[in-house]
């Protein structure tokens, strides 16, 4: 069978795309788990948005697209063209959004939907369907049918040691175009899988049950000497510092094989508090920069997150990653009920503690997470376009047009002068000023977000509520052993 996987388009006016755009990892992944004689071709539509051409030059048997809760739009728009270009084509979604919500895909133009870890659950689909058996006895799928969708037996993760390196060479027109700030190019590479934290925004670690999987140190280095055209490496864990032993095992034999690279991480502020020494070896080691999910400066507000650390905490972090001489990425969350009062606090906090790169998101009740359940009735839209973490999708106590001009006041008054001056250092030369003018209009247009929700399309599939998930606790987060 012929295989085309489909890397979602952005619209022009997200955001995001102009800071940070990285590979499609998650359809590596699945292209690698496909075996001869079937034959897979990829698209990145964010560079290359001609998939007619595509469709017509492959003439695919199977399409497939993944992303996140900000594609969908664009995963449904994709697979409807694939069906008016033929009928026949089998359409195939997975990822974060399908898999949390995949009622969202009784859309007419899916046949199937993967859930979690899709690597040998896509495979699985192509040998069935290649051979004509029914593919309702895979686990791991969601089947629409009608106006329902039909779940089969599901499918647990695996060891994702036993997953293949991922297929990079498909999409090699695009590689060099993969970047974070002034990471670049800049390749993406997972170690581990799921969370031990609990935080009530987030969906991660309920897509895995609670689990925190690893993958052994000996793998990632050997994948990590597979990119040898690459200078700058993003660890897309959900967490990467969870487990500091293994951080620090895998940090010394990093540095024993002589592999020279950047690093950028997420990375959590008790960690980093509990293993100052992890940050000095990883200093070491090459990380350059390292995101923090800082999210408030009160820790009123980080107990109603669950996030379970402190304001003090925070700023502990930040201090050992300066000592280190490590860049910080440090993430605030901007509640939709704060005052011009709590904008300016949160202001002067960010400057006070040093953060040298601080970005802020809007709480969103991202669907799949403790958050929508909570919030889903209070929801001011269901417009996906405006789940970009920039909009506000509940209600905000200022006026809308107050709310943004104090989010973009945020990005023009933190970090300080000077440590914007010390933060440009770090692009080359000839794209400083692009720099500065990319990212200045960027943020001065959030002053105008107000007019996006003028006309706006609801087009969230909200199913019934379900019933609440029985807590996981801390206890019984599972850390398979590492050799």
């Amino acid at each position: 069978m012929k295989i085309l996987l489909v890397q979602p388009y952005y619209r022009p006016d997200y955001h995001n795309q102009y800071l940070w755009l990285n590979e499609p990892l998650a359809l590596e992944y699945v292209a690698a788990g496909i075996r001869a004689p079937h034959e897979v071709t990829m698209v990145d539509m964010r560079f290359d948005p001609d998939l007619e051409g595509w469709l017509s030059r492959e003439r695919p048997d199977v399409v497939a697209t993944t992303g996140y809760t900000i594609d969908a739009p664009a995963m449904h728009d994709i697979l409807a063209r694939v069906k008016r270009w033929r009928p026949e084509v089998v359409t195939v979604v997975g990822g974060h959004h399908a898999t949390v919500l995949p009622e969202d895909f009784l859309d007419g133009a899916t046949d199937y939907v993967v859930l979690g870890e899709g690597v040998h659950t896509f495979a699985e689909l192509i040998r069935t369907l290649d051979s004509g058996a029914d593919p309702s006895t895979i686990p791991g799928l969601a089947i629409p049918e009608g106006e329902t969708v039909r779940y089969t037996e599901e499918r647990a993760y695996g060891d994702l040691d036993a997953l293949p390196f991922p297929a990079r060479d498909l999409n090699r027109p695009w590689r060099s175009r993969y970047f974070s700030a002034y990471l670049k190019p800049l390749a993406s590479l997972r170690t581990s899988i799921g969370c031990p934290s609990r935080c009530s925004f987030c969906a991660l670690w309920r897509m895995t049950g609670g689990k925190y999987l690893r993958r052994d140190p000996e793998r990632i280095v050997e994948e990590l000497a597979t990119l040898e055209d690459t200078e700058y490496v993003f660890l897309v864990d959900d967490e990467s510092l969870a487990d500091a032993k293994r951080m620090e095992r895998l940090g010394h034999m990093i540095l024993d094989a002589g592999i020279r690279k950047r690093y950028f991480m997420y990375g959590r502020a008790k960690t980093i508090e509990a293993h100052p020494q992890l940050m000095a070896l990883w200093k070491r080691v090459g990380l350059d920069m390292i995101l923090i999910g800082m999210e408030s400066f009160r820790d009123a507000e980080l107990d109603d997150m669950n996030k379970r650390t402190t304001a003090a905490t925070n700023e502990a972090a930040i201090r050992i990653c300066n000592e280190a001489g490590i860049r910080v990425n440090g993430q605030f969350i901007v509640n939709p009920d704060y005052s011009t009062t709590d904008f300016r606090q949160l202001a002067r906090y960010v400057k006070r503690i040093g953060v040298s790169h601080p970005t802020y998101s809007v709480l969103t009740p991202l669907p799949g997470t403790d958050l929508f359940d909570r919030e889903r009735d209070n929801l001011t839209t269901t417009d996906y376009h405006l789940f970009d973490l920039l909009h506000a999708t509940l209600p905000t106590r200022l006026p809308l047009a107050r709310f943004y001009r104090e989010l973009s006041k945020l990005y023009f008054t933190t970090p300080s002068p000077l440590q914007t001056w010390r933060n440009l250092q770090a692009w080359p030369a000839g794209e400083r000023w692009k720099t500065v003018r990319t990212v200045a209009a960027l943020f001065w247009g959030v002053r105008n977000f107000a007019r996006d929700h003028e006309a706006t399309t609801g087009n969230i599939h909200l199913p019934p509520p379900k019933a609440t998930p029985e807590p996981v606790t801390p206890g019984e987060i599972r850390l398979r052993p590492v050799a």
